[in-house]
């Protein structure tokens, strides 16, 4: 996840999202994922990155970790490194602390965007 010093951000509203997601996935995915994410956990041993599993590692070894799994060799750990950076991503920034703090506030654009194109084009309604 990015971080920023400056942001107070709880990871736990975070999973909670991520395990709504999951459960809104087909179902091959929803039984696939977890599997990905053992996998990931693991495939320290599994490659020989670490006696460590990935959530031991240090913040360096696993950034290291990771960019391994982007520029692996196998397609399928590129494939899920690249879903679960997506979903990370996705939870991320769909958090109202993150999305306040980044200034995305799609509602307030909304009301923006409606009132203007009503006052352009609303005579033609």
């Amino acid at each position: 996840m990015p971080r920023d010093p400056a942001l107070p951000f709880a990871p736990e509203p975070l999973v909670d999202f991520l395990d709504q997601m999951v459960a809104e996935m087909p179902r091959l995915l929803q039984l696939a994922f977890p599997i990905g994410l053992r996998l990931l956990e693991y495939g320290t041993w599994l490659w020989g990155f670490s006696w460590h599993r990935f959530s031991g590692l240090t913040l360096s070894a696993r950034q290291r970790y990771v960019q391994s799994w982007v520029h692996a060799p196998w397609m399928l750990r590129r494939d899920l490194i690249k879903g679960v950076k997506g979903l990370m991503l996705f939870a991320y920034y769909s958090d109202p602390v993150v999305a306040k703090f980044v200034g995305y506030l799609p509602d307030e654009h909304a009301e923006r965007v409606t009132a203007e194109r009503l006052k352009r084009y609303g005579h033609t309604l």
